[in-house]
């Protein structure tokens, strides 16, 4: 047997403790390196970041409007829809966060342009000019009306309704940009004294104006649905006097998104109660007192898909009120 003091190698069985110590420490080394690894894991925040949830609060709008929320659902296929009165939802299969979109304002220019293509639209059909009053309607009306040959076998009957404000001489005029829309879109309102059918009324009308990518201005005078059923104030030749308002209420299709204005000012108070007919009731309360002895207007706007309906009624708040 070989003996250590005699200089000899070592026996097998210290070679055999020696791998063994060798062993033990490299799977130490493993094992560590394995409960670092887990750490790791177990240690990673996997809440989102600040930059996948945002909010932020839409500035304050425009001259005589005020902006709402909206609601916007992005789906994957990248189409949206567009709801009055609530938080904007951006979603998608990646993230999903609360936005407040901001709210353009337009210029004086662009509330001047949407203004003037009115004017211009009413006083072509009070000189009879169709070519021009033709060239001043937005496609999609062109489309609705069926063309060209069916908008001149009508144009009498334009002439004597909406050209019959071109004579009117005391004519009050409200330009309102409507919120949350991309390209802008107004709604114009006129109250006043006009001739129509043999007699002379206090009448209103309203109608919306459309602002392409370019900012070209036309009216939108025939993209409509079912009428506005006015309740108060309600719908009446002569206008209605009341001794106050406290809450406008007037019926539109279900499903459709309400814009109201009252004297050129956006109303956002505003409740709908489906009354399961196909009919919404909203309640509108107005912000701010309404002039005694005053000629009002309350213009509604609503939308559905492809429609934009706008209808305007007048009504008085008498002096002993």
């Amino acid at each position: 047997m070989n003996n250590p003091t005699n200089g000899g190698p070592p026996t097998h069985v210290e070679t055999r403790n020696r791998a063994q110590l060798v062993t033990n420490w490299l799977l130490a080394l493993v094992a560590v390196a394995l409960i670092a690894l887990v750490a790791v894991f177990v240690l990673r925040d996997d809440t989102p970041s600040a930059s996948a949830t945002t909010s932020t609060t839409a500035p304050a709008s425009t001259e005589g409007s005020t902006p709402v929320d909206q609601t916007t659902t992005v789906p994957e296929d990248g189409t949206s829809t567009t709801v009055a009165g609530a938080t904007t939802t951006i979603a998608s299969s990646t993230t999903s966060a609360l936005v407040e979109p901001t709210v353009p304002v337009p210029t004086p220019d662009e509330l001047a342009a949407a203004a003037a293509v009115v004017d211009e639209w009413i006083n072509a059909l009070g000189t009879g000019d169709a070519d021009t009053a033709w060239e001043l309607i937005d496609s999609a009306s062109q489309q609705a009306f069926g063309g060209r040959s069916l908008f001149d076998g009508a144009f009498s009957g334009l002439v004597e309704g909406f050209g019959a404000w071109a004579s009117s001489a005391d004519v009050l005029k409200y330009t309102n940009a409507v919120p949350f829309t991309d390209p802008a879109t107004f709604l114009i309102s006129w109250v006043g004294s006009v001739s129509q059918e043999g007699t002379t009324a206090m009448r209103a009308f309203a109608i919306p104006v459309t602002a392409d990518s370019q900012g070209t201005v036309k009216v939108q005078p025939f993209v409509r649905s079912d009428l506005v059923q006015f309740v108060v104030p309600e719908l009446s030749d002569p206008p209605a006097e009341f001794a106050s308002i406290t809450t406008f209420e007037f019926d539109i299709p279900t499903g459709a998104v309400p814009f109201v204005f009252v004297d050129g000012f956006y109303e956002e108070n505003q409740e709908v109660v489906d009354q399961g007919d196909g009919t919404s009731r909203v309640y509108v309360t107005p912000d701010g007192a309404l002039e005694v002895g005053a000629s009002h207007v309350l213009g509604v706007l609503y939308v559905l898909p492809g429609i934009s309906h706008a209808e305007a009624v007048p009504f008085t708040i008498g002096d002993g009120s």
